[in-house]
């Protein structure tokens, strides 16, 4: 028994497992980003490039000086490499046996931190704290967007799609999704 195929059928099949697999891959969560989500919802992505860092700077609100905080994205977390400060004032220093602090030029570097916490909250205060997080695609000014605000910044994979349309430009101040 000769079994007769329609014309173009095989073709047919082929193409929609080739879009199938193009959807697949567009929507399979794949690049590292960081989400930030606000009291409202979310408020958007950053992508992360392979080294997975990223910093938050911002003026210490009781000694008025500036800290450079250092961060890396390990398994899925975001863990505290190091802290570069002006001088040590409250809430802040080495403590002892908690990596290690040099100078550096007029500042104070504590590195080899590793402290893991998970995910950063913060607490962004108004435009002279200028928390601002610094990723590889630029600086997003939280200060200037939200500021009195609480933002969850947590570690993330996110789709090719997602990463193309979602994510947050540097200059950029959208206001909360709900």
């Amino acid at each position: 028994m000769t079994r007769h195929r329609r014309p173009g059928t095989g073709r047919a099949a082929a193409a929609g497992a080739t879009g199938l697999l193009v959807l697949v891959a567009l929507l399979w969560p794949v690049w590292p980003a960081l989400t930030l989500e606000g009291p409202a919802g979310p408020l958007g992505d950053l992508p992360l490039d392979g080294r997975r860092c990223f910093g938050l700077t911002f003026v210490h609100s009781v000694d008025g000086l500036p800290i450079e905080d250092r961060y890396q994205v390990r398994s899925g977390r975001i863990v505290q490499e190091s802290t570069l400060l002006a001088q040590f004032g409250a809430g802040t220093g080495h403590i002892p046996g908690v990596g290690t602090g040099r100078a550096v030029g007029e500042r104070w570097k504590v590195s080899g931190l590793d402290r893991d916490i998970g995910e950063l909250r913060i607490r962004v205060g108004s435009p002279p704290a200028d928390h601002r997080l610094v990723h590889p695609g630029g600086v997003l000014a939280l200060s200037d967007c939200w500021a009195g605000e609480a933002v969850v910044v947590r570690a993330a994979r996110i789709s090719t799609l997602r990463r193309a349309i979602a994510a947050i430009a540097p200059a950029d101040c959208p206001p909360p999704q709900t």
